[in-house]
């Protein structure tokens, strides 16, 4: 605050002329995309794509130059809340407080990894006679 003076709002994120809506949904889509991609390079590993290590950065910064403008490009509750803390700006903070984990939480339970070794989970239905 000594700084950047009082109405710098220190880094907070806040949906450009209060359109929550799009905020909403662009922070969701993007948070997805990073869960995703996070997931892409832990399911199958670098190997021989090593190129997929440069997913999940590559998620942010697209999301950044593309969602950045209208939103701050969030993608994180605490990289929210921390700023609205200390900036004391708390306008439309529900939007990434719900968006983000709300994505995040949708893709876990939609992913589905391909590299889990069936000795290592055990029999699953189709494996088991009734």
């Amino acid at each position: 605050m000594l700084a950047l003076g009082g109405g710098s709002h220190l880094g907070a994120t806040l949906p450009s002329h209060g359109d929550v809506g799009r905020a909403f949904v662009s922070e969701a889509v993007f948070t997805a995309l990073l869960v995703g991609s996070v997931f892409v390079v832990a399911d199958q590993g670098v190997g021989a794509g090593r190129w997929r290590i440069l997913l999940p950065p590559a998620a942010v910064g697209v999301s950044t130059y593309v969602i950045g403008p209208w939103t701050g490009s969030s993608l994180n509750p605490a990289r929210s809340v921390a700023p609205a803390v200390l900036s004391g700006t708390y306008v439309d903070l529900w939007v990434y407080l719900i968006a983000v984990p709300l994505a995040a939480s949708v893709m876990a339970a939609a992913w589905r990894p391909r590299s889990v070794d069936l000795a290592d989970r055990g029999p699953g239905r189709d494996e088991v006679a009734c």
